[in-house]
């Protein structure tokens, strides 16, 4: 039965719709706050460079993660910007701070800058940070096209990476990518955001195989959820069976995208095991997953879900579902965040976790990841207002 037949959290959470100013205005609160607190120079003073800066302030990031360069998280900070981006298109209101440039040319300022930081080249070890960083610079050349802009750099970054992530596609283990150099596992992770970049790019019939890989091995019997992976250990094939929010948000968007009937209506099904299987007790807001690259995910499942709200080819009760998701999500969120001074400038902090509070500046470090998250999930709830 879909959830919105019979659950009142999710008619609650949709009878609590926003106007598109209102949903709008949060959103650009989000990218304010963000791109004020944890935006900077590259090494601090280069001009012309923009980067999110992991931890705030720098000397609270835990020891273990001091100095690491965290890549992917950068992808989703282009992702966020170009979503913002397209809000300033549709409403021709400027949403970053006063003294930064539009949404969307910061995206392409930092896609720049992730090549400069990242050693002059655009490749690491990770096959699925490649992939997150070439949807990213794919939609930023897409959204600079839109409003007639040069987006020639953000289209070569994105047709660089494609034949990387071509390498790392292979029949071991009967298909899917792997997620490393190291190539002994291979999980949603990487092959999920990999073939929406090939079927967004004209390659469906590279991104048609990967998807039909992942739903043979990778759907849990039990709850209908895209598992981790598929891992070689001394020869043999070790299932991985973890579930993850934002494992569910790529394969959603290739099902769209692909568009094929089974496609959709694997969509729809899995809209609906989202809602039974990821969220809280009152099931319909999403469950995170804590600190560090945890801090993205459900944010990451957002986008997509938002995706499938609007998609009028996809069953109405898992389009009202998706709906439902988010805006409970983002209301509580929104309901949770903490306001603050920072350097002059109000800024608003946002829980990392669904089921906490906001940890006060000192006891534990702000992270981009965790405040990245907030920011996709009212962006996805703004186009919803401005669909």
């Amino acid at each position: 039965m879909a959830l919105f037949q019979y659950d009142d959290a999710a008619r609650q959470a949709l009878s609590q719709s926003l106007s598109w100013r209102a949903a709008s205005a949060r959103a650009t609160l989000a990218a304010r706050s963000v791109t004020t607190v944890f935006g900077h120079r590259l090494l601090g003073w280069v001009p012309g460079t923009h980067l999110g800066m992991p931890y705030v302030p720098p000397s609270t990031a835990p020891v273990d993660q001091t100095g690491l360069w965290h890549y992917w998280w950068q992808a989703h900070y282009v992702d966020c910007l170009v979503d913002a981006g397209w809000r300033e298109y549709i409403t021709r209101q400027h949403v970053t701070g006063a003294s930064l440039p539009s949404a969307g040319k910061l995206g392409a300022r930092t896609i720049m800058t992730v090549g400069m930081r990242n050693g002059f080249k655009f490749t690491n070890e990770y096959f699925d940070d490649m992939a997150w960083m070439a949807l990213a610079s794919q939609r930023s050349a897409e959204l600079a096209a839109q409003a007639k802009k040069n987006e020639k750099r953000e289209r070569r970054v994105a047709r660089y990476l494609r034949p990387v992530l071509h390498s790392a596609h292979t029949d071991d283990l009967g298909g899917g990518l792997f997620w490393h150099k190291v190539r002994d596992f291979k999980n949603t992770a990487a092959t999920g955001p990999a073939a929406l970049y090939f079927a967004r790019t004209g390659e469906p019939e590279r991104a048609a195989p990967l998807l039909d890989w992942l739903m043979a091995h990778l759907k849990s019997p039990e709850t209908g959820l895209l598992m981790d992976g598929l891992r070689i250990v001394n020869g043999k094939t070790e299932l991985v069976p973890h579930i993850f929010s934002y494992n569910q948000g790529p394969v959603l968007g290739i099902m769209l995208q692909l568009g094929r009937a089974q496609d959709l209506e694997n969509a729809a099904e899995l809209v609906h095991n989202i809602a039974r299987h990821l969220t809280l007790e009152d099931g319909v807001t999403l469950k995170t997953h804590g600190h560090g690259d945890g801090g993205l995910f459900t944010g990451i499942l957002c986008r997509y879900l938002g995706l499938v709200a609007r998609d009028q080819r996809i069953d109405e009760s898992a389009r009202v579902t998706a709906e439902a998701l988010i805006r409970a999500t983002a209301r509580n969120l929104w309901e949770r965040r903490h306001e603050t001074m920072w350097k002059k400038h109000h800024v608003m902090i946002f829980p990392g976790e669904t089921s906490l509070d906001v940890t006060p500046v000192g006891e534990h470090p702000w992270e981009l990841a965790q405040q990245l998250q907030a920011w996709m999930i009212f962006e996805a709830q703004a186009r919803l207002e401005l669909a």
